[in-house]
């Protein structure tokens, strides 16, 4: 009895849905920016820029930041179409759901915040003694 793998090569729908809504001028555009940002950004950590003319490492960015904008504008002009349709909270509830994050994340961090304080501390203690006791 033989098992037969079937393998399929099932097209990317996200990048069809690119090809098809979006231009490739777009996704350059927004592709050049990200990397052109991302090099300002090791220029500026590795201090390459502290050599330089202050304007040019400026321009370098605000370059990168309007070739953004433009290669990301058609992309979020959907997106903002879009949100005049969708159907929002209510104020009271909006509260009512940020109210219970709030609450949720200080008992998550209180929650933490003791058992690093009381079960690791006090096992950290333990173990220290157990080893001072070993090593005498």
């Amino acid at each position: 009895m033989g098992i037969k793998i079937v393998s399929e090569n099932k097209p990317n729908q996200l990048l069809e849905v690119i090809k098809r809504e979006y231009s490739w001028l777009n996704i350059l555009l927004i592709t050049t920016s990200i990397l052109s940002l991302a090099l300002c950004g090791q220029l500026w950590q590795q201090k390459q820029f502290e050599t330089m003319h202050w304007a040019l490492p400026c321009a370098l960015v605000l370059l990168s930041v309007f070739i953004f904008a433009i290669g990301s504008f058609a992309f979020f002009k959907d997106a903002f179409l879009q949100i005049c349709n969708i159907s929002w909270p209510s104020l009271k509830q909006i509260l009512f759901k940020t109210l219970q994050v709030i609450f949720f994340t200080l008992f998550l961090i209180l929650f933490v915040h003791a058992i690093d304080s009381y079960v690791i501390g006090k096992l950290t203690q333990f173990c220290v003694k157990i080893k001072n006791l070993l090593s005498k």
